[in-house]
């Protein structure tokens, strides 16, 4: 390790109510060896009292003397983080204590692995355990209708991501952290841990929650843009009906059965060319969306009707009768 094993990245603005809870989680870590980077983006409330009321000789505090926002904020950090690992944490979450040194762990263990992520529990509203895949192809085959990694959680290597650029990008405001995932998904690895390590705060400042229209709009061009270098482009229609049968909200798909059948047989042919995925990984994948979308709203012969999607998933002889019966009572 380097003399700083790990810099823990947080930004601050107007963070007063939840500040302290957020940065004692950090000093409390199990993990010792790091520093925790507070950069003051330019607050007006009483958070630098705060940040400047601890002693902890961990903490290496920079201030922006204007608001530069978040993603300035994050690619400043980016550059003035000195450890091996990069630790994401906002100043309104709170961090498990044996956080840091499990993702640590983990990242050494791991060495094909860029970045890592972990479960959260939402709290502050309803409390919702976000468990996420681990795996990478599972990660990005998400990554298709939905950020897969939960940008506080994540750990990163800091030498490879220094070098990766351009870092954050303000084109894409409040889902800075999903293109970049994105866009590090394609040259590395990445994981998540299958374990709580975070607790995830929501508020009415949250960024889901103030900036939701915005942070939707950027993650359907996101979105779009991954379908367009996999090899099949698509419009939003069938990039909202792609989400809807991943979710099995087959009720809210407006496509018809045709044009299901010809965007999955496309994603698998665009991925032939374009080697995105591991081609047996996808089409076993799409080929069992296939199936779930036609055992709820079609017939087997239309599931049947695909030889390229149709050839990964046999039913049983009971669940084909079902199907059968299914199908006659529409």
């Amino acid at each position: 390790m380097s003399k700083t094993a790990v810099t823990v990245l947080m930004p601050v603005y107007n963070g007063e109510p939840f500040l302290r809870e957020a940065i004692d989680s950090i000093l409390n870590q199990t993990f010792k060896d790091f520093e925790l980077l507070i950069i003051n983006d330019g607050s007006t409330d009483s958070s630098e009292e705060i940040i400047k009321s601890y002693t902890d000789p961990r903490i290496n505090y920079h201030k922006n003397e204007h608001n530069l926002k978040l993603i300035a904020t994050l690619n400043k950090g980016l550059a003035l983080a000195g450890g091996k690992y990069i630790v994401r944490m906002d100043a309104d979450d709170i961090s498990l204590p044996e956080r840091i040194e499990k993702q640590v762990a983990f990242m050494e263990k791991h060495e094909d692995v860029m970045v890592c992520g972990s479960w959260a529990e939402s709290f502050g509203g309803d409390k919702i355990l976000l468990h996420y895949l681990a795996g990478h192809e599972e990660i990005m085959f998400r990554m298709l209708y939905q950020c897969h990694l939960v940008h506080p959680t994540i750990i990163m290597r800091a030498k490879e991501v220094k070098e990766f650029k351009p870092h954050f990008d303000p084109a894409f405001i409040h889902a800075e952290d999903y293109e970049f995932f994105v866009r590090l998904g394609y040259v590395y690895k990445l994981a998540n841990i299958r374990e709580v390590l975070l607790k995830y705060r929501y508020h009415a400042g949250s960024v889901s929650q103030s900036h939701r229209e915005i942070q939707k709009h950027n993650s359907e061009i996101i979105r779009l843009n991954q379908f367009e270098r996999l090899g099949y482009p698509v419009n939003v229609q069938l990039l909202e009906d792609f989400e809807h049968i991943n979710h099995h909200a087959y009720g809210r798909v407006n496509s018809s059965a045709a044009e299901i059948k010809a965007l999955l047989e496309g994603i698998v042919k665009g991925n032939e060319r374009t080697l995105i995925f591991d081609p047996h990984f996808l089409v076993k994948k799409v080929s069992h969306l296939w199936f779930n979308y036609c055992y709820h709203v079609s017939t087997p012969a239309i599931f049947n009707g695909s030889k390229i999607l149709s050839r990964e998933v046999k039913p049983g002889l009971a669940q084909q009768v079902k199907w059968r019966v299914k199908a006659l009572r529409k």
